[in-house]
């Protein structure tokens, strides 16, 4: 009986051991997840991070465009505006000459 015991025993002992081995390699299997996981999250928070940094810059330029642009149209309209008080003083000059070229037809029509 007892010989029998200790063959139970050692059974037992054998099959806890492999079970110890087959629970450390599912830990250790969990453990390199975990690992490959937290691994895996950084570079993707770094991409994410790196997109941010890319999408800022993208911003930054375009509101620098937007801002040359708006100075465009302000000296567009300002060259406009020149133009147009340009083609005004002429045109008055124009008008003025042609009443002095009447103005004269007509004192010479009056002699």
């Amino acid at each position: 009986e007892g010989a029998a015991e200790m063959d139970k025993v050692i059974t037992e002992n054998k099959e806890l051991k492999e079970k110890v081995v087959r629970l450390e390699g599912t830990i250790g299997d969990m453990v390199n997840q975990a690992k490959d996981d937290r691994e895996r999250k950084g570079v993707e928070l770094e991409r994410v991070r790196e997109e941010r940094l890319l999408a800022r810059d993208r911003e930054n330029k375009l509101l620098k465009e937007l801002e040359l642009a708006k100075e465009e149209i302000t000296v567009l309209r300002q060259h406009k505006q020149y133009r147009a008080e340009e083609f005004q003083g002429r045109a008055a000059a124009d008008v003025r000459q042609e009443n002095g070229v009447l103005r004269t037809k007509c004192d010479l029509l009056r002699i």
